[in-house]
C-alpha cells in the first residue's frame, strides 16, 4: 500500500479569526498506519485522564479537523506526536508537516496531495471486496461459495466484534471482524472455512477473522465445483493478495 497523505487543520467555532492556524500535512506510511493514528488520537489523554481531543473530525479519510484542551489547542498535533507513546508507535511511520499561514488574499500555496479513492472502512459498513494490485478482481458469493471474479461481485458487511451497533468506529489491523453477504438470507450467515481446503464458504457458525487478514490473508485458487472456478481460500504463510474494501 503507497504513502498516504492527511490534511488536518485545528477547528474552534469560538475562534474563527484564526482559521489559518494549526494546519498540518500528514505523511503516512500507509492508510492503515492512518487509520490506526486516528483511533489512538481518539483515546489520547493528558496526565489528569482527561481527553485530550474535544473535537476529532473526520469528513473524509483524508481531511480531517481537532480541537483540544491544551492551552496552545492549534500546536496539540506537534505536542502530541512528540509524546513518549506516539513516538513509539508512530515516529518511524507518520511524519507531520506544519503548513504556512494564511496571508494576503489568496493565502500562501498548499501541496496538492493525491486523492486515495474509496470511502471509510467503518464498523458495520457494507462494501466490495477487491484485489489490490488487481483491482478488477472482486470477491463473489453465490450458493455459499466465495469465488473471485471479473465480471461478478457481491458486497459484504463487515462487523467489528465487540464494537457497539450505533458506533462507527474507523476499522484498524488489530480489529476482529465478522463478515457476511449482504444478500445473504440468514441474518447468522456468515463468511468461513472449510477446515481441509481453507476454501472460504458461507455457514451458519460465525466465523472471526482479523481486519489485518486483507493483507496477504486470503488467495485466489482453482478449484473444481462443477466446472472451473478461482475460489478465495485462507493462506496463514503471508503468500496470499491484498485486499481492499471499497
Amino acid at each position: 500500500m503507497a504513502i498516504f497523505y492527511v490534511y488536518i487543520k485545528w477547528d474552534r467555532e469560538s475562534n474563527k479569526a484564526s482559521t489559518d492556524r494549526g494546519r498540518y500535512l500528514l505523511i503516512c506510511e500507509s492508510r492503515y498506519v492512518a487509520d490506526e493514528l486516528f483511533r489512538s488520537l481518539q483515546i489520547a489523554i493528558d496526565r489528569n485522564t482527561r481527553l485530550r481531543f474535544t473535537t476529532l473530525d473526520r469528513r473524509t479519510p483524508q481531511m480531517w479537523f481537532f480541537d483540544s484542551i491544551d492551552t496552545y489547542p492549534w500546536n496539540s498535533i506537534t505536542t502530541v506526536l512528540c509524546e513518549k507513546y506516539f513516538m513509539t508507535t508512530f515516529g518511524s511511520k507518520v511524519i507531520t508537516q506544519a503548513l504556512p499561514f494564511a496571508s494576503g488574499r489568496f493565502g500562501h500555496d498548499m501541496p496538492i496531495i493525491p486523492a486515495s479513492e474509496g470511502p471509510d472502512w467503518v464498523h458495520g459498513g457494507a462494501y466490495y471486496i477487491r484485489n489490490k494490485r488487481r483491482p478488477g478482481l472482486y470477491w463473489y458469493h453465490i450458493n455459499g461459495d466465495i469465488y473471485v471474479s471479473g465480471a461478478e461481485m457481491s458486497k459484504f458487511r463487515i462487523h467489528g466484534v465487540g464494537f457497539l451497533e450505533k458506533e462507527r468506529k474507523v476499522l484498524i489491523r488489530s480489529d476482529r471482524i465478522v463478515i457476511s453477504p449482504v444478500e445473504n438470507i440468514s441474518a447468522n450467515g456468515s463468511i468461513g472455512r472449510e477446515p481441509e481446503s481453507n476454501r472460504l464458504v458461507v455457514s451458519e457458525t460465525q466465523s472471526i477473522w482479523g481486519f489485518g487478514d486483507f493483507i496477504d490473508g486470503f488467495k485466489g485458487s482453482w478449484g473444481w465445483k462443477g466446472a472451473s472456478q478461482q475460489f478465495v481460500t485462507w493462506t496463514g504463510d503471508g503468500c496470499g493478495d491484498e485486499w481492499e474494501l471499497c
